[in-house]
C-alpha cells in the first residue's frame, strides 16, 4: 500500500526522526552534550543545503514475516528558520520536529562511549522529566498494550548512540513506565539503524529494526493465560471459515494477528524496515 505522506502505526517517539538524518566528522575525545547536538544541527543543515526533497520507498517486515511497501515523501521546509524535511503541508510534524530541535542543552547530558554494532558512538542521555513530558502527546503503543492515555505513561529516558565518526544516529532507546490498576511496569523501545548509503548528498539508513519490549508485563499470569486462549479460539475460528472469507479476514487484520501472537509469546514485538529506492531531488512521487 502506498500512502503519500507516509503515517506509520510503529511512530511512537518522533526522536526518531530527528536523528536519521545528523551526521558530521568527530573522534573519540571528551564531550558534550551541547558539542555533539550542535555539531549534528550543523552538519545536518549543511547536508539539506542542496536536497529539497526526498522520497522514501521502504518495505517493512512485521511479526512472523508480515510485510507492506511504503512511500514516504518528504519536502525540506523552513521552520523557525531552520531547514527541515517534512511531509508537506503537516503542520503537527512540524511542531514535533521543532519541539527537537529546541531541546535545551542543559537538559541532556554526554555519558561516555559504547560501541554499536561494531561502531563507536557518542551516547547522550535525557532524563528530565519537564523535557520528556512533551513527547507524550505523540506517545502510542501497539495494539492493545500500552495504554493510550498520556497520563498513564511516562517516559523516563532517552538514550541516543551517535557515531563518533559520522554522527549518525546508531542507536535510540526509550525507557517507558506504564500505570495500570494501582500498578506500574517498564516498557522499552529500541530503534537501531544501519547500513547508512549517501545519495545525492542526502545520508539515510537503508535498514532499521524497532523493537518493543516488555508488553506483557503488567499482565497478570491469569489475564495472559487469557489472552492466549482468547489468541487460539479465534485462530481456530478462523480456519474453520470459507476460504473466501477467511481471505477477506486476514487482508482486513495485515499483520495485527501476528503482532499479537508475537507479543502474548514472547513480550516484544519487532519490525524491520529495508529501504527499497531513495531518490533526492525528483519532486513528488507518482502515486
Amino acid at each position: 500500500m502506498t500512502s503519500i505522506p507516509h503515517t506509520n502505526g510503529w511512530k511512537y517517539i518522533p526522536l526518531l526522526a530527528f536523528f536519521l538524518f545528523l551526521f558530521a566528522p568527530g573522534t573519540l575525545v571528551a564531550q558534550s552534550a551541547e558539542t555533539v547536538l550542535n555539531r549534528a544541527l550543523d552538519r545536518h543543515e549543511a547536508m539539506l543545503e542542496d536536497v529539497q526533497d526526498c522520497t522514501v520507498i521502504q518495505m517493512q517486515e512485521g511479526p512472523a514475516g508480515a510485510t507492506s511497501r511504503d512511500t514516504l515523501y518528504l519536502e525540506k521546509q523552513i521552520v523557525d528558520g531552520r531547514p527541515q524535511l517534512l511531509p508537506p503541508g503537516s503542520k503537527e510534524e512540524q511542531e514535533t520536529l521543532d519541539f527537537l530541535y529546541e531541546v535545551p542543552k542543559e537538559r541532556a547530558r554526554y555519558s561516555g562511549t559504547s560501541a554499536v554494532d561494531g561502531h563507536e558512538t557518542h551516547v547522550l542521555v535525557i532524563d528530565d522529566p519537564e523535557a520528556l513530558e512533551k513527547w507524550l502527546s505523540d506517545l502510542r503503543g501497539p495494539e492493545g498494550s500500552v495504554p493510550e492515555s498520556p497520563e498513564n505513561v511516562t517516559i523516563q529516558s532517552v538514550r541516543a548512540h551517535f557515531d563518533a565518526e559520522s554522527y549518525v544516529a546508531r542507536k535510540t532507546v526509550v525507557d517507558l513506565e506504564v500505570s495500570r490498576n494501582g500498578e506500574t511496569f517498564p516498557i522499552q523501545q529500541e530503534m537501531m539503524n544501519s547500513d547508512y548509503r549517501e545519495v545525492n548528498g542526502l545520508l539515510y539508513p537503508f535498514h532499521r529494526v524497532t523493537r518493543f519490549l516488555g508488553l506483557t508485563g503488567g499482565m497478570t499470569p491469569e489475564e495472559l493465560r487469557k489472552a492466549r486462549e482468547q489468541l487460539q479460539k479465534f485462530e481456530q475460528k478462523l480456519e474453520e471459515m470459507e476460504p473466501a472469507k477467511r481471505k477477506m479476514v486476514k487482508n482486513y487484520m495485515g499483520d495485527k494477528l501476528d503482532k499479537w501472537r508475537k507479543m502474548l509469546e514472547s513480550g516484544s514485538v519487532e519490525t524491520v524496515t529495508g529501504v527499497v529506492e531513495l531518490r533526492v531531488n525528483q519532486g513528488v512521487p507518482n502515486r
